[in-house]
């Protein structure tokens, strides 16, 4: 805590306990306030159950308070702006309450600190993921995480007890026939939800761009993803009502989800390193800490999960673009920069995917793909995408991030291998028209 915000946090208490910052809670004021304005404002301030609400100064004092000993950081990533909201407003009552006023800054955010503390702890969490499936083996661990068969044991193994028997009705609509996603993170409640929920996200992205790394038809055979929100498809068929012109009778259809499934098989759980630069890209998304180069590859596994599973062929398109984007946008001439810094990184890179006599219609094609992209984005067209560029463009962007995940060793931002990128292409234009 700087000594500046030590000042800020004793002026706003010296004025939250002064009779400006509160109005009663009269039923004319509750008339005049909004219900989300009341729920901010409302804070009960005597041992009665009596309550007051914040005027809007005293709500402007409290925000500055609770966004003070927000931004000192001191619960890491562990805890947010909520959870600091609500333990300043509990600390705060009780303190009125009790006719109690810290005599500093520092007493205050000792008693807040000491509050949000308590609610942080090691949480673990379960959710299905769809489009993998374990051949071979029923566990396989993902950093630390884990990927396994959906069953009793497996929360029986975590010292978890199904004491009101709803885990068989839980299980059912989770889907049986689809994995779990196990793990534990360090928060509050919310917080540690949110980042596992995350987790989940870039573990179904990385296992996507497995899948496209590894087969001819890029990501455009598989959809993978973690059911984390109620929009996320919970079973693999769903059904639909139909009727024709002229007809009484109702009928109904089923339909399957799209896309096979990305099989990990125990030799791939026995392998050190199963697809080169799985172990690095896993180990990325795991971190705490990241330089701005393995930040970029964080938001384009994101991306890539997204992209993979999008029904729209345009949107899959544009997203998948997104992915290249966030290593390679520089410049006015942002068409050059992507296509030569894709195929320079698939020719040159540590995995050598594209051979050097492929380099030139590689950056060709790419540079086509990219226009589809600019004529979806700034031109509204939306039927102008086949097959065949999405499995190339899924393809060339997995083995892309594999080879960014592995380049993260030497490099810590990626302006540096775009200009690498960029005296390569010369040197190979200058070969070409001298063959010519």
């Amino acid at each position: 805590m700087t000594p500046k915000q030590s000042r800020t946090i004793q002026h706003a208490l010296d004025r939250l306990y002064g009779t400006k910052s509160w109005m009663s809670m009269d039923v004319e004021t509750v008339r005049r306030l909004d219900f989300q304005k009341i729920l901010a404002r409302e804070f009960q301030v005597r041992p009665d159950n009596g309550r007051m609400l914040l005027t809007d100064s005293g709500l402007s004092h409290f925000k500055s308070l609770v966004s003070t000993i927000d931004a000192a950081n001191l619960f890491g990533a562990r805890a947010d702006y909520s959870d600091v909201w609500t333990a300043c407003k509990n600390v705060l009552q009780e303190l009125i309450q009790h006719d109690q006023q810290p005599e500093t800054a520092d007493e205050f955010v000792q008693l807040v600190r000491e509050q949000v503390q308590g609610s942080i702890r090691q949480r673990g969490f379960v959710v299905s993921m769809y489009g993998v499936q374990l051949t071979g083996l029923d566990t396989f661990e993902v950093g630390r995480f884990s990927l396994v068969r959906p069953s009793e044991k497996v929360l029986e193994d975590q010292g978890i007890l199904d004491r009101r028997g709803s885990l068989p009705t839980l299980m059912d609509q989770m889907g049986r026939q689809q994995l779990w996603f196990l793990g534990t993170v360090e928060g509050t409640e919310r917080v540690a939800r949110r980042e596992f929920f995350d987790h989940a996200r870039l573990t179904a992205g990385l296992f996507a761009i497995l899948a496209a790394s590894s087969y001819e038809g890029g990501a455009e055979a598989f959809r993978i993803g973690a059911v984390v929100s109620p929009e996320e498809a919970r079973t693999p068929v769903s059904v639909y009502l139909s009727w024709a012109s002229g007809e009484d009778g109702l009928g109904f259809g089923r339909q399957m989800r799209k896309g096979q499934d990305y099989e990990v098989t125990s030799s791939f759980a026995t392998e050190s390193e199963p697809v080169a630069g799985y172990c690095r890209l896993r180990d990325i998304l795991q971190k705490k800490h990241r330089t701005p180069l393995e930040a970029a590859v964080v938001r384009a596994v994101f991306w890539f999960a997204d992209a993979h599973r999008d029904s729209s062929e345009v949107m899959r398109l544009v997203k998948y673009w997104s992915c290249i984007e966030g290593f390679f946008s520089a410049g006015e001439d942002i068409t050059r920069s992507v296509s030569i810094g894709t195929a320079a990184v698939l020719t040159f890179g540590p995995l050598g995917m594209i051979s050097k006599d492929e380099y030139l219609e590689t950056r060709a094609r790419l540079v086509a793909l990219y226009g589809k992209r600019s004529r979806a984005v700034h031109r509204a067209m939306h039927d102008h995408v086949d097959s065949t560029d999405l499995q190339n463009l899924s393809q060339w962007v997995a083995w892309l991030l594999l080879s960014m995940a592995e380049m993260t060793e030497s490099y810590t931002d990626s302006k540096h291998i775009l200009a690498h990128s960029f005296s390569l292409d010369q040197e190979l234009d200058r070969d070409s028209h001298g063959n010519s």
